[in-house]
């Protein structure tokens, strides 16, 4: 091979590489945005200002709910035409995908010896994985809104699956010999 042939390839491989690399820090830094950024505010919140936190933590959770279902309306209304023609082929492997994530966050749970509400706790957190925040990250970094429609059907399916087995769970008694795995 020439050396202007080996020149050329290294070029275009490093070109390839670094537009790689660039992809994955601007990725990096949206989700940063999106879901550290608040995480952060909210730790550091509770730290330095740890009355008036206790005082509106008894609202939070109504304000997460309304706050949520008024992010999942927006983004399927975004994609509402798309979402009503196409959507329905994609109901069944999300709905899949996410009962996968419900089942096996609970058995792994198990099978590490976590206790019962643990168990559920880690269940229901996988299986709410963030249909949003890839909403959110396709809308940003692709300028097809097609794009974003898996997300948003996954959103759908995300909160009906996670709602549905909260409300089974919490008229489902612990056991009484259940252990606290997380003891402050």
């Amino acid at each position: 091979m020439h050396n202007s042939s080996k020149h050329l390839i290294l070029k275009y491989l490093v070109t390839y590489l670094s537009l790689l690399l660039l992809v994955e820090v601007w990725l990096a830094l949206s989700t940063f945005q999106v879901v550290l950024l608040p995480t952060i505010n909210g730790v550091a919140a509770h730290e330095i200002f740890p009355k008036i936190v206790e005082k509106i933590i008894v609202v939070t959770p109504r304000i997460g709910v309304i706050l949520t279902t008024l992010l999942c309306a927006s983004l399927i209304g975004q994609v509402a035409d798309v979402f009503v023609a196409q959507g329905g082929q994609l109901i069944l492997p999300v709905a899949i995908l996410h009962a996968a994530a419900f089942a096996l966050g609970y058995f792994m749970s198990k099978v590490c010896k976590f206790g019962e509400t643990t168990s559920r706790t880690i269940a229901i957190e996988c299986g709410m994985q963030s249909s949003a925040l890839g909403f959110l990250l396709a809308q940003k970094h692709f300028s097809n809104p097609l794009v974003a429609v898996p997300s948003a059907v996954s959103v759908v399916a995300m909160v009906l699956g996670g709602s549905a087995l909260a409300v089974y769970w919490r008229n489902q008694p612990i056991p009484a010999g259940d252990k606290d795995d997380f003891k402050e």
